[in-house]
């Protein structure tokens, strides 16, 4: 819900790491999270990268 509702608020989309990015700000995300993700979003014309 909280992705829907940035969209809302005008983010165009989001950026993810499946693998360690080097940066502690940018934590990797599981399959899951992808997925948990895209279903939320599958309603917007936002973008998943």
């Amino acid at each position: 819900k909280e992705l829907k509702k940035m969209v809302e608020e005008g983010i165009a989309g989001f950026k993810c790491f499946l693998i360690e990015s080097g940066v502690e700000e940018f934590r990797y995300v599981s399959i899951s999270d992808v997925e948990k993700a895209l279903e939320e979003l599958k309603s917007t014309k936002s973008v998943l990268l």
